[in-house]
């Protein structure tokens, strides 16, 4: 279901705008996520995101996805 909903909403914004890029932030330690948008073509940035949350350190990473068939 979730891989049919990403195709589904990749391929209705890029109809809409060819050169359109994706971001999206996810937790470090969230592997299967990481996994998930890596399957359908997102590219672990070097950019992070440390924030304190309850008294624990919170890693976010940037994931990136450039539709642009000039640089895929």
């Amino acid at each position: 279901m979730g891989s049919t909903l990403m195709k589904a909403s990749l391929q209705d914004i890029t109809a809409a705008n060819a050169e359109a890029r994706f971001h999206l932030w996810v937790l470090e330690t969230n592997t299967n996520a990481i996994n998930f948008y890596k399957k359908h073509g997102f590219e672990q940035s070097a950019e992070r995101h440390e924030e304190m949350y309850e008294n624990a350190k919170i890693i976010d990473i940037k994931m990136i996805k450039n539709t642009d068939p000039l640089t895929t």
